[in-house]
Protein backbone atom coordinates (compact mmCIF):
# COMPACT_ATOMS: atom_id res chain seq x y z
CA UNK A 1 0.00 0.00 0.00
CA UNK A 2 1.44 3.32 -1.08
CA UNK A 3 1.65 6.39 1.08
CA UNK A 4 -1.14 8.82 0.34
CA UNK A 5 -1.38 12.58 0.42
CA UNK A 6 -3.60 14.21 3.03
CA UNK A 7 -6.34 14.78 0.42
CA UNK A 8 -6.95 11.11 -0.33
CA UNK A 9 -9.25 9.35 2.15
CA UNK A 10 -8.20 6.01 3.57
CA UNK A 11 -10.18 3.05 2.38
CA UNK A 12 -11.84 0.84 4.99
CA UNK A 13 -9.58 -2.12 4.19
CA UNK A 14 -6.48 0.09 4.50
CA UNK A 15 -7.60 1.35 7.91
CA UNK A 16 -8.30 -2.22 9.01
CA UNK A 17 -4.89 -3.39 7.79
CA UNK A 18 -2.95 -0.75 9.69
CA UNK A 19 -5.15 -0.66 12.77
CA UNK A 20 -5.77 -4.38 13.24
CA UNK A 21 -2.90 -6.02 11.38
CA UNK A 22 0.08 -3.80 12.11
CA UNK A 23 -1.33 -2.66 15.47
CA UNK A 24 -1.79 -6.22 16.70
CA UNK A 25 1.73 -7.25 15.70
CA UNK A 26 3.10 -4.14 17.44
CA UNK A 27 1.09 -5.06 20.55
CA UNK A 28 2.56 -8.57 20.64
CA UNK A 29 6.11 -7.28 20.12
CA UNK A 30 5.55 -4.72 22.88
CA UNK A 31 4.31 -7.37 25.30
CA UNK A 32 7.35 -9.54 24.55
CA UNK A 33 9.85 -6.69 24.92
CA UNK A 34 8.06 -5.43 28.04
CA UNK A 35 8.33 -8.86 29.63
CA UNK A 36 12.05 -8.99 28.95
CA UNK A 37 12.55 -5.48 30.37
CA UNK A 38 10.50 -6.36 33.45
CA UNK A 39 12.58 -9.50 34.04
CA UNK A 40 15.91 -7.71 33.60
CA UNK A 41 15.24 -4.27 35.08
CA UNK A 42 12.48 -4.90 37.60
CA UNK A 43 9.08 -3.25 37.69
CA UNK A 44 10.04 0.30 38.66
CA UNK A 45 12.85 0.75 36.13
CA UNK A 46 10.83 -0.91 33.36
CA UNK A 47 7.84 1.38 34.00
CA UNK A 48 10.07 4.47 34.12
CA UNK A 49 11.72 3.48 30.85
CA UNK A 50 8.30 2.91 29.28
CA UNK A 51 7.09 6.34 30.38
CA UNK A 52 10.19 8.00 28.93
CA UNK A 53 9.83 6.10 25.65
CA UNK A 54 6.18 7.16 25.36
CA UNK A 55 7.21 10.81 25.66
CA UNK A 56 10.05 10.31 23.15
CA UNK A 57 7.69 8.65 20.66
CA UNK A 58 5.38 11.66 20.81
CA UNK A 59 8.37 13.93 20.21
CA UNK A 60 9.33 11.83 17.18
CA UNK A 61 5.79 12.24 15.81
CA UNK A 62 6.23 16.01 16.19
CA UNK A 63 9.44 15.79 14.16
CA UNK A 64 7.70 13.70 11.50
CA UNK A 65 4.81 16.12 11.33
CA UNK A 66 7.17 19.08 10.92
CA UNK A 67 8.81 17.36 7.96
CA UNK A 68 5.88 15.80 6.16
CA UNK A 69 2.64 16.70 7.94
CA UNK A 70 -0.16 14.20 7.55
CA UNK A 71 1.54 12.56 4.59
CA UNK A 72 3.59 10.32 6.90
CA UNK A 73 1.79 10.42 10.23
CA UNK A 74 -1.67 9.61 8.88
CA UNK A 75 -3.48 10.25 12.15
CA UNK A 76 -6.56 12.33 12.74
CA UNK A 77 -7.68 13.86 15.99
CA UNK A 78 -10.13 16.36 14.66
CA UNK A 79 -10.62 19.90 15.74
CA UNK A 80 -7.55 20.07 17.99
CA UNK A 81 -5.13 19.30 15.16
CA UNK A 82 -7.04 21.64 12.86
CA UNK A 83 -6.69 24.38 15.46
CA UNK A 84 -3.03 23.97 16.45
CA UNK A 85 -1.46 21.86 13.69
CA UNK A 86 0.31 18.50 13.80
CA UNK A 87 3.65 19.68 15.13
CA UNK A 88 2.10 21.56 18.02
CA UNK A 89 -0.27 18.66 18.74
CA UNK A 90 2.60 16.18 19.13
CA UNK A 91 4.64 18.69 21.12
CA UNK A 92 1.60 19.09 23.38
CA UNK A 93 1.29 15.31 23.87
CA UNK A 94 5.00 15.18 24.75
CA UNK A 95 4.54 17.97 27.27
CA UNK A 96 1.50 16.25 28.76
CA UNK A 97 3.52 13.02 29.22
CA UNK A 98 6.33 14.69 31.18
CA UNK A 99 4.50 15.16 34.52
CA UNK A 100 3.85 11.41 34.67
CA UNK A 101 7.52 10.66 34.03
CA UNK A 102 8.63 13.17 36.67
CA UNK A 103 6.04 11.97 39.19
CA UNK A 104 7.03 8.32 38.79
CA UNK A 105 10.74 9.20 39.04
CA UNK A 106 9.98 11.10 42.26
CA UNK A 107 8.01 8.10 43.56
CA UNK A 108 10.98 5.81 42.92
CA UNK A 109 13.46 8.19 44.57
CA UNK A 110 11.30 8.78 47.66
CA UNK A 111 10.28 5.14 48.15
CA UNK A 112 6.60 5.79 47.41
CA UNK A 113 6.72 3.41 44.45
CA UNK A 114 7.68 0.57 46.77
CA UNK A 115 4.81 1.39 49.09
CA UNK A 116 2.29 1.65 46.25
CA UNK A 117 3.18 -1.64 44.53
CA UNK A 118 3.60 -3.63 47.72
CA UNK A 119 4.88 -7.12 46.97
CA UNK A 120 3.98 -7.06 43.25
CA UNK A 121 6.96 -8.03 41.13
CA UNK A 122 8.87 -9.64 43.97
CA UNK A 123 9.55 -13.29 44.44
CA UNK A 124 8.58 -14.76 47.78
CA UNK A 125 11.49 -16.66 49.25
Amino acid sequence: MALMSSREPLLVNEVAFYDVGVGFVALLVGIFVGGILYARLGMKRAVLLSLILMAVSNLSFAALASIAGRFLTGTTVGALIDAIGYVNFYLLTTLVALPGVILFWFMIRSGLADLSIGSAGREDR
